[in-house]
């Protein structure tokens, strides 16, 4: 069982220069994040740290697979995962982020934990409406028996205009 503390990287006496880790994200990396929106999937990370003084520059690759449920049909499938990624540490008096991809930590900081970025760039790759990818055909790969019942037990709304019948009485004096 890996821990949040397993994605530490030291950084209090590294000298300038390019440092490489690489890590295997499974399902127990998920459960690390409460509410987690990924339950299942297996991700390759190669991260590369490069020092320069007072700065650190984060370049990493993720590549794989998380588990979603359809949308359409409530079936599991695997989605693709590719992410290519930059953060930029700089050390400096105090904790602040300066964007979206810097942030700023004190110089008595010993490590950067790197498991937050991974998770967060991997949610966001989530589509907003999940459903099964398209077959080479172009065809749904959604499972057909559940689209049928779920068309068998679906209510077609029927949209009825009101209208107020004293409005009725008005309209019939523009005639």
């Amino acid at each position: 069982m890996i821990k949040y503390s397993d994605f530490d990287i030291e950084i209090e006496g590294r000298k300038n220069g390019s440092y490489k880790f690489t890590y295997e994200l499974e399902d127990d990396f998920f459960v690390l994040f409460e509410k987690s929106l990924i339950d299942h999937g297996h991700l390759s990370v190669d991260l590369e740290m490069v020092k320069k003084n007072k700065l650190y520059e984060f370049i990493y690759h993720i590549e794989g697979e998380v588990e979603l449920v359809c949308d359409r049909c409530l079936g599991k499938f695997m989605h693709p995962v590719k992410i290519d990624a930059v953060q930029i540490v700089k050390v400096g008096d105090e904790f602040k982020d300066i964007d979206e991809r810097t942030v700023m930590v004190p110089e008595s900081k010993k490590s950067i934990n790197v498991a937050q970025w991974f998770y967060e760039d991997t949610a966001l790759t989530i589509p907003y409406r999940k459903v099964h990818p398209l077959d080479e055909n172009g065809k749904s790969t959604c499972d057909h028996e559940m689209l049928d019942i779920l068309e068998k037990y679906s209510v077609e709304e029927k949209k009825e205009l009101r209208t107020d019948p004293r409005w009725d009485v008005l309209k019939n004096l523009l005639k």
